[in-house]
């Protein structure tokens, strides 16, 4: 079961006057963002929100991207006012980039970037329901059934570009990963080779997985085991499994 970050939001359309072309009220875009777990709820922080016209040009009255946080007691960005047909896609965290078809994704900092295809808006239908979804595989990694471990990646794509219109991410440099944790994000790959440098209870051990296919939104977990001639190998098959869900967000509208 494919499981997607859900964000639920309501854009208000602003009604022009046929006398001077001013709104005749507004309806203010409120937004709830939260990441679920089992026996938690976290708030969101930050995401960002391009809005463009049907033809994929900029929006009249918006700065694009349009960044939404949350401060206490509630969220705080920029209204927008609906005058005609509009496209809208997300990405988490918010970035400063205006250009949403090229997008900076480093490798090196373990960032969970999320995304969502375009979603239609419109004065008749201002109201719409955004799922993000993860962009980077995943891999994790186990010693013994412990992940207590810390995993260096070698020579991997460690830097890329995201087209949030086309949802195509484009590999740029190669180098080292490394992380403190038995988990590690990584750029999907049709045929991708993992070299691993791994420290284990303060001994590090090498090891090579085979060359495989990585798919974006997807996990893959290494359950290796030590051998006698104390080299690591693996237990069972390599298994891959759908990320969990990373967040629910809501919203609704309130007329001013």
């Amino acid at each position: 079961m494919i499981r997607n970050v859900i964000i639920t939001a309501f854009i208000g359309a602003a009604l022009a006057s046929c006398a001077n072309d001013s709104p005749e009220h507004n309806e203010a875009l409120q937004v709830e963002c939260y990441s679920r777990s089992a026996n938690e709820k976290k708030v969101v922080e930050d995401f960002g929100m391009y809005v463009l016209t049907s033809s994929g040009t900029a929006y009249p009255g918006v700065s694009n991207p349009v960044h939404v946080t949350y401060q206490s007691p509630g969220w705080n960005f920029s209204p927008i006012l609906l005058s005609e047909d509009a496209q809208i896609y997300s990405f988490s965290p918010y970035t400063e980039t205006t250009d949403c078809s090229a997008l900076n994704i480093n490798l090196n900092n373990q960032t969970d970037y999320l995304a969502s295809a375009a979603i239609s808006a419109s004065k008749s239908n201002p109201s719409i329901s955004i799922t993000m979804k993860h962009i980077l595989s995943k891999i994790n990694v186990t010693i013994d059934g412990s992940s207590s471990c810390q995993v260096k990646l070698l020579n991997v794509p460690n830097a890329a570009t995201y087209n949030l219109k086309n949802d195509k991410l484009t590999v740029g440099g190669s180098g080292n990963i490394t992380t403190s944790s038995s988990s590690v994000l990584i750029c999907p790959a049709s045929s991708q080779v993992l070299k691993m440098n791994i420290t284990y209870n303060g001994k590090e051990y090498d090891y090579t997985a085979a060359s495989k296919t990585y798919e974006a939104g997807k996990e893959y977990g290494y359950d290796l085991t030590i051998s006698d001639s104390k080299e690591l190998v693996i237990n069972g098959d390599v298994t891959i499994t759908d990320w969990e869900q990373a967040g629910d967000y809501e919203g609704t509208v309130n007329e001013k």
